[in-house]
């Protein structure tokens, strides 16, 4: 399955994680660029690029075409995890 990932937080953390262990693929992550400033690189930023998964802004849900670039990336999911942005 193909999943899109909002996330934040250490819930956004935790399941980044547990993805990585199942058969999912993780097709990007969209997160809060606030993330990449947070002390030992633990934030959802840092942990998804760790694990070698593609990150974008999670304003990006707000535009006009998201939802079109969602279709065309073959999203079988979109997972929201406490991101301050709601789709």
């Amino acid at each position: 399955m193909k999943i899109l990932l909002v996330a934040e937080e250490a819930a956004g953390v935790r399941t980044l994680k547990a993805v990585k262990e199942s058969a999912h693929e993780v097709v990007a992550v969209l997160c809060s660029r606030a993330n990449e400033r947070e002390e030992g690189g633990s934030g959802v930023t840092a942990v998804a690029r760790a694990l070698g998964y593609t990150t974008l802004p999670a304003e990006r849900v707000k535009d006009p075409n998201f939802a079109h670039d969602v279709a065309s990336m073959g999203i079988d999911v979109l997972l929201n995890l406490h991101s301050l942005h709601i789709v």
